[in-house]
């Protein structure tokens, strides 16, 4: 499974199976250019954290996002190569390995990879992060799903304000010169 269709069935799992208290809608522009990964970042993670960390610290609040979205930048580009590189593996060590397996162990250790369902595997895990990580309550999926939509408002809203702000600015200076 390529990477870009793995991350799209994570996003459907979780618009499915949303967290209750969700930092931020989940989000991907996958690219190969480091440029336009670059101002990606700025203008989709730096800049909107660093706006509300200002409404953060006007309002007494502790400012926070900025330094978290700085952590995130710089554990992207250490795993980057990683993440994105097509690698190829062979078949012939898996094989020999499960070949490998005494019959009287084949219903302990071994495992039909052709039957899996990936997608009921992803929700299998969702539920799991839910329950065990998060502390959430499954049955309380509604409230979650509502909590989602309001932070997809809010960041529409924010990314809209953005994008004017940044041609706001772009037509000043034009027409100043």
């Amino acid at each position: 499974m390529a990477y870009g269709s793995t991350v799209k069935l994570l996003f459907s799992v979780l618009h499915e199976i949303p967290f209750e208290r969700p930092l931020w809608v989940p989000n991907t522009i996958l690219t190969d250019n480091l440029l336009i990964f670059y101002v990606l970042t700025i203008l989709l993670h730096i800049l909107p954290a660093i706006m509300i960390d200002s409404i953060l610290y006007v309002s007494g609040r502790r400012p926070m996002l900025f330094t978290l979205m700085r952590r995130l930048y710089v554990a992207n580009r250490a795993v980057s190569y990683f993440a994105l590189s097509d690698r190829k593996f062979g078949y012939l060590n898996r094989l020999n390995l499960l070949n490998s397996i005494p019959p009287n162990d084949l219903e302990d250790f071994s495992y039909d990879y052709t039957s899996s369902d990936i997608r009921q595997f992803c929700r299998i895990s969702a539920i799991g992060c839910k329950k065990f990580l998060l502390n959430e309550d499954i049955s309380r999926l509604d409230i979650a799903h509502a909590n989602r939509k309001r932070m997809y408002l809010f960041v529409t809203i924010l990314k809209t304000t953005i994008f004017i702000g940044i041609l706001w600015t772009i037509y000043k200076y034009i027409y100043s010169l």
